[in-house]
This record gives structure tokens, C-alpha cells and sequence, in this order.
């Protein structure tokens, strides 16, 4: 390989989409990288301010014995804050009902 690509620029296709699903999963992949995921997704959201996301909540439960999935389970959650706080709406899906958390329903 001539040239290293950053995870930045692997990822770059989710500043144009409509909708990104498993974002907990891109941002273990931003981590496992080396890239700052919670910058990663400050720039998402200032730059596809309308991208619909689709992730997983993954911070209930039994902490996790690995320092790597304690990062990443902190860092999704951080993340989800961070969209959450730049969205109009949001809406959490438990076993297929909507809740909406923010915005009107329509």
C-alpha cells in the first residue's frame, strides 16, 4: 500500500447518506483504528445534519471485563448524546414501539 487511508476517509460515505444503521458498530471501527469517534461524529452532525441513525444502546447491562469494550460502550454513549443533542427528533424502538424522546409526534 503507497498511501495510508485514514478510517475518516473509509467512512467518508456517511456524510452524504440519507440513513446510517449500526453506528455503534462504526464507531467501534473509528476505535479500533485510532480515529476520535466522538469527533468523527460532531463533524456527521454538522455536516449531514438530516442522516437518519440507526444504533444499538449497549451500555445497560453487566460491564464488561475488556478496557476496549468499556471504551467503546462509553464512547457509543457519548456518541448517542451527541446526535441526540443535534437531532430535531428521536425516537427509542424497544421491541418494535416508538417512544419519542424529543420532537412532536406526527
Amino acid at each position: 500500500c503507497s498511501r495510508a487511508v485514514s478510517a475518516w476517509e473509509i467512512f467518508d460515505s456517511v456524510f452524504t447518506a440519507e440513513c446510517v444503521k449500526n453506528y455503534h458498530l462504526l464507531v467501534n471501527r473509528l476505535l479500533e483504528n485510532g480515529e476520535n469517534s466522538i469527533e468523527f461524529t460532531e463533524r456527521l452532525c454538522r455536516e449531514n445534519p438530516s442522516l437518519i441513525v440507526i444504533m444499538d444502546e449497549i451500555g445497560g447491562g453487566i460491564i464488561p471485563l475488556e478496557k476496549s469494550e468499556r471504551i467503546w460502550r462509553e464512547t457509543v454513549g457519548k456518541a448517542g448524546c451527541i446526535i441526540a443533542e443535534n437531532s430535531e427528533k428521536v425516537i427509542r424502538m424497544i421491541c418494535g414501539i416508538p417512544h419519542i424522546l424529543k420532537g412532536q409526534k406526527q
